[in-house]
């Protein structure tokens, strides 16, 4: 009994694997490298968002404005790009035509 589920166990691991496709390097590094700068921006807009209003200075305001906005759009796309990861991949494959 047990070992039927095991072999289940690892059938299913290799029907994981197989949907998976594998894709070029560079297509990976751009993806990494993409998301970890949307990444950065949105952990610079949250910092900006808590510290510029303390100034209590116009100018910040305005920035802090824009850096919120910047940061939500930023956040929203990390999300989306990592929902659909593979077709992202898929595309940026096709993109740049490895």
């Amino acid at each position: 009994m047990a070992d039927s589920i095991n072999e289940k166990k690892k059938s299913d691991n290799n029907k994981n694997e197989q949907e998976e496709p594998e894709f070029n390097p560079k297509v990976e590094k751009i993806y990494k490298t993409t998301l970890r700068v949307m990444s950065l921006i949105i952990g610079i807009a949250i910092g900006a968002i808590l510290i510029f209003p303390l100034f209590e200075i116009r100018i910040l305001d305005i920035i802090t404005q824009h850096l919120f906005r910047a940061g939500l759009l930023s956040l929203i796309l990390v999300i989306f790009i990592e929902i659909f990861a593979n077709k992202v991949k898929t595309l940026l494959s096709k993109t740049i035509k490895v």
